[in-house]
């Protein structure tokens, strides 16, 4: 019963260390993403638009480099 308990521990601690920065990248990128609307909301509805999409692409890149960096660090570390 040890051995599971301290398996689920670094488990856990392995979890944390992947999860911590994907929700601070994430949050960071939601912020960004709603400074660049707010700023560009009075150029008119295209504008706005333009920014929208923009920010997708922004966000689907991002978070296919970041899991593949993620991987590769993990991947190390077992």
């Amino acid at each position: 019963m040890d051995n599971l308990t301290r398996k689920n521990n670094a488990f856990l601690s392995i979890l944390l260390v992947i999860a911590i920065p994907v929700v601070i990248q994430n949050t960071l990128s939601i912020g960004l993403n709603m400074i660049d609307t707010i700023m560009v909301s009075k150029l008119g509805e295209n504008a706005i638009s333009a920014v929208g999409l923009g920010n997708r692409i922004y966000f689907i890149f991002t978070t296919i480099c970041f899991g593949i960096y993620k991987s590769n660090c993990c991947n190390k570390q077992i």
